[in-house]
């Protein structure tokens, strides 16, 4: 494809000018011939800045990232701008202009030096670095549709103690509209609830833990949130059986009632309700350990990164709140409406929560989203009480 040179533009991310075709902004989806740009995706790309800047910190030793999927190289050129500790970025998509265009924004924002390009097939791409002398300290996969493909392969070419980095655009998987597919992809059933986003994270983490295992590799949560249908997970990679184990040990299932909306987890299906005697829907096996690493975040907080906004703030803040919270979260307005009562502010919620001796919070991936220790019975009679 020939991109006439009135059609470039420049776009700022960040602290980063990236070179785009025009054309880019008017692909809906990333193809294979047309260069794709998504601007709403600078929200988690400023958020994964923020994260990878405080994380390059803590690492000895030469640093290598992999932008495995590189696109036009918003991600890429932005770590490689804004976190010198970072020596060196390597940028692979099989889209050749996208490259050429990554390569303009390097030069541009001065750090082509430390930049490295192929238009490799992701999985070569990533096995020729497993077999190098250097594997990847982050590795980042964030393709259009599910990560599963390729979850193996970047496994083998993160160093020991490294981070991988998962994106799924695969919603209708993740989030229970097509459970057998997700059990095929991610080694379990997806759940159509009011919390399932978080289902969706956690078969993403579940799958990594899974994979991580074969090859005898354990797995550390970092931080997780979504963004429409956009997921996101960040986890520290270690390597050893006993690690392995250990987060093989995490993994189980969420077991859900439509009918009282109660919920529980267990390591082995149950059938019926422990609060109502209903059939439970099942959700799993997935990830049932914490989904953020409540340290890091809290450093990311402080560090005062200037790409970090009010709604970042929100998410990281709400994050922090709920690691040592339980699995799920209720969604206030539907517990209102099956009451036929008026929705009570969350602020007034929690607080009544804390009253009655419950553990609450607000969740993260939920406007109205509340993670609480309280059975539902009791969450559902203090809501109908605060609507009177």
């Amino acid at each position: 494809m020939t991109v006439k040179k009135q059609e470039i533009i420049h776009v700022s991310e960040g602290s980063t000018t990236l070179v785009l075709p025009k054309s880019s902004l008017e692909s809906s989806k990333p193809s294979y011939s047309i260069p794709f740009y998504n601007p709403r995706g600078g929200w988690s790309r400023d958020l994964s800045i923020s994260l990878y800047s405080v994380l390059a910190e803590k690492i000895s030793g030469k640093i290598l990232f992999g932008d495995i999927f590189a696109g036009l190289g918003a991600r890429g050129i932005r770590v490689a701008t804004e976190i010198p500790r970072i020596d060196e970025v390597h940028l692979n998509d099989q889209n050749k202009t996208s490259m050429s265009f990554a390569k303009k924004s390097a030069k541009l924002n001065g750090v082509n030096d430390r930049c490295f390009f192929s238009s490799m097939d992701v999985s070569h791409f990533m096995a020729a670095q497993a077999s190098s002398a250097e594997r990847f300290s982050f590795v980042d996969i964030d393709p259009f549709g599910s990560p599963a493909p390729f979850i193996e392969s970047g496994l083998r070419c993160v160093v020991n103690g490294g981070v991988i980095s998962l994106t799924g655009t695969d919603s209708t998987v993740l989030c229970g509209v097509y459970p057998r597919i997700a059990r095929r992809r991610y080694f379990g059933y997806s759940l159509r609830t009011d919390y399932c986003h978080e289902v969706g994270l956690r078969l993403l983490y579940g799958a990594l833990a899974f994979s991580a295992a074969k090859l005898d590799l354990g797995i550390s949560p970092l931080f997780a949130h979504r963004d429409h249908h956009y997921m996101r997970i960040y986890a520290r990679i270690s390597a050893g059986s006993r690690v392995a184990d250990l987060s093989i040990s995490n993994t189980g299932l969420i077991l859900h009632c439509n009918s009282c909306l109660g919920r529980e987890v267990s390591t082995f299906p149950k059938t019926k309700c422990k609060q109502c005697g209903h059939n439970y829907q099942i959700a799993g096996p997935l990830w049932l350990g914490e989904l953020h690493d409540q340290k890091l975040l809290k450093k990311v907080v402080s560090s005062n990164n200037p790409n970090l906004g009010r709604r970042h703030d929100n998410v990281l803040d709400r994050a922090i709140g709920e690691v040592g919270m339980p699995p799920t979260y209720y969604v206030v307005d539907t517990i209102s409406k099956r009451l036929l009562v008026s929705s009570p502010r969350l602020s007034t919620l929690l607080r009544e929560l804390g009253d009655e001796g419950f553990k609450s919070c607000r969740s993260s991936l939920h406007p109205r989203g509340v993670r609480t220790d309280a059975p539902t019975a009791i969450l559902s009679s203090i809501i109908k009480k605060l609507a009177t």
